[in-house]
Order: C-alpha cells, then structure tokens, then sequence
C-alpha cells in the first residue's frame, strides 16, 4: 500500500516539475523577447561572455530542446533567473533582486517570477505560505 502511495506521489511530483520547466521556459521567453521597434533591425549579441548569475542556476529548455538564456545587453552577460531550493535565502534575495532590476521586472511582476525559482522545500514552503496569506506581495514574500 506504501509502494503504490510512494508510486503515485514519485509520479505527481515529477509532473509537477516538468510543468515548472515548461512555465519557466515561458518566463525565459517572455522576458528574453527583443524590444525594438516596428522596421528596427534584431541583432544577437555574441557568446564572447558566458557568465552567469547563480552557480545553481541552470540553462532552460525552450521548445525543442533547445537551451535558452536571458541575456543582459548591456553588458552582454547572459542571465539566469537564480534557483533557490531553501538554502541561503538572504543570498537568494539580493541575486533576485539584482536580476529584477537588470530586467526591469515590475513590482507587480517580482511575486510570479519568483515562484519560477523555486524548488525542493522553498516550492513546497511557498505553496503553504500562499493558502495561508491573503494578501499577497513580493515585500510581504521577501519578510515571509
């Protein structure tokens, strides 16, 4: 009965975090999207620096396989969203925040891009912190 129990949680939890993979690849998207005007030529930036923001961070899967990664032009630096996992959450929080504001995620946008880097018990913390919160904000989140 434990075996089938553990069988169906092992299951769940793995679907679980495909469908993260798959929302953070939309995030990666969305966010990574060129902002030029109608007629204004798009240009990729060279690889010539490979730094990254996190060390636990890794490349997201966007459609086909194919690993994809924020890019900040100005420096061309490609930027990963940082992964927190439960560890370190005042170093989690000053990377997020760096990361926000090179990619000038609004404030109303910071609670949901979060989310997307969760893993392990931070999700799981999360999931309880959000049924048990009313009012939800990234200041309330960042107290949490």
């Amino acid at each position: 009965m434990d075996g089938v129990r553990s069988d169906s949680v092992k299951q769940r939890l793995g679907s679980l975090e495909a469908t993260m993979e798959q929302i953070r690849a939309v995030l990666v998207n969305q966010q990574t999207r060129p902002r030029h005007r109608r007629g204004s030529p798009q240009t990729e930036d060279d690889d010539s620096d490979r730094s990254t923001v996190s060390r636990g961070s890794r490349p997201h899967m966007e459609r086909g396989g194919v690993s994809h990664t924020h890019r900040y032009q100005g420096n061309r630096r490609k930027l990963e969203i940082p992964i927190f996992k439960g560890d370190d959450a005042f170093g989690w929080l000053v990377r997020i925040e760096r990361y926000f504001r090179l990619n000038g995620v609004r404030v109303h946008e910071k609670l949901d891009a979060a989310v997307i880097a969760l893993e392990e018990k931070a999700l799981h913390w999360f999931q309880w912190w959000e049924e048990q919160t009313p009012s939800r904000a990234w200041d309330e989140f960042k107290i949490a």
